[in-house]
């Protein structure tokens, strides 16, 4: 792994500082997996359809040559489908190698933080991320050289921010800092903080069985229909179009190879957001002792994230919706009380 950057600071007024920076990383030899034993891509396409060929001709059975020489398996029979004797090694079924050293992974990013330090009860981080992580892998098994794709993990949108703000209320504050003794004591050693973080949706995945024709995105998706469905099948009948749209899908035939990455960025699930918050009370009794009281609300605003793809089969009635039976991924809201006692 080679990783490199290059930034720029900047003070501002009012305690401000501002960081620019590049960050980029370069893997090499990264491990991947490929299937071993697959049927030449010659031999496949004379069950292509989409080609000219015929699917019967690699399902037809033919005579075995191993018949009676491998009991207890599938290749033991007298006669054998074609596409079998057109593996590189028939006497096996498909198997994967491991950790092929053939893989590579690709990171950019800008990187904008920007800190106020503590003044007049204020302090506050932020942050915001722009980048992209790219990686490879094989779609198909006769591939030759990997293809690259989006990371499961790609999020090139992430904003954190963090304020802490003591209210200007009680002794030595802007406002209540004279007067009433027991209406300065209420108002004043009040603060409160909240850390939140919004990003971008994953990438989703795109079906391995279909050609893409179309932009699937909608401008508004929601958890029953995350892209457009339009599809069209092997036969040419069109399924699953909604009304002013147009197909965005087509099944591939029989014994085509598969062209789409793993995942497309232009298709992302729901953006993520996490909010937490905190509203603490310090009480001081004489000059050393201080007791501090907080309420911390955990995903304050209870907002739902369900990770994991939508159905992903285009002739599934449920194709492009998401499934919300196993429950929401992040945690519910959650609220606690605490004590702490300072001296």
């Amino acid at each position: 792994m080679h990783q490199f950057s290059f930034g720029i600071q900047r003070q501002l007024p009012g305690n401000i500082l501002v960081d620019a920076s590049y960050v980029g990383s370069r893997s090499v030899q990264q491990s991947l997996t490929k299937g071993f034993n697959a049927i030449p891509l010659e031999a496949m396409n004379l069950g292509n359809p989409g080609l000219g060929g015929d699917p019967n001709y690699l399902n037809a059975l033919v005579p075995n040559p191993f018949a009676g020489l491998m009991p207890g398996t599938a290749l033991n029979n007298a006669t054998v489908a074609r596409s079998q004797l057109l593996r590189p090694f028939p006497q096996f079924n498909n198997f994967n190698i491991q950790n092929l050293s053939t893989g590579r992974l690709w990171y950019n990013a800008l990187q904008v933080a920007v800190s106020k330090r503590y003044s007049h009860g204020l302090a506050f981080t932020a942050s915001y991320t722009f980048s992209k992580n790219i990686e490879d892998e094989y779609l198909n098994d006769q591939d030759l050289t990997p293809t690259r794709t989006l990371t499961a993990f790609d999020t090139p949108h992430r904003l954190a921010i963090g304020p802490s703000y003591e209210l200007p209320f009680g002794k030595g504050r802007r406002f209540l800092s004279g007067g009433n003794p027991f209406l300065r004591g209420l108002a004043g050693g009040w603060q409160l903080t909240v850390t939140a973080t919004f990003q971008s949706g994953a990438p989703m995945g795109i079906p391995t069985s279909v050609y893409l024709i179309g932009d699937p995105r909608l401008e508004n998706p929601t958890w029953d229909r995350m892209f457009k469905t339009g599809v069209i099948d092997t036969n040419g009948a069109v399924r699953n179009v909604a009304s002013g749209e147009q197909p965005v899908f087509a099944i591939r035939p029989t014994n085509s190879q598969r062209v789409t990455p793993s995942r497309y960025g232009n298709l992302r699930n729901l953006s993520d957001q996490s909010i937490d918050s905190s509203l603490i009370r310090n009480v001081r009794f004489r000059e050393r002792w201080n007791l501090q009281l907080r309420v911390d609300a955990f995903n304050t605003f209870n907002h739902p994230v369900f990770s994991g793809n939508p159905n992903q089969t285009p002739t599934n009635v449920n194709f492009g919706k998401i499934l919300r039976d196993s429950g929401q991924s992040n945690a519910p809201r959650v609220i606690q009380l605490g004590a702490r006692f300072l001296f």
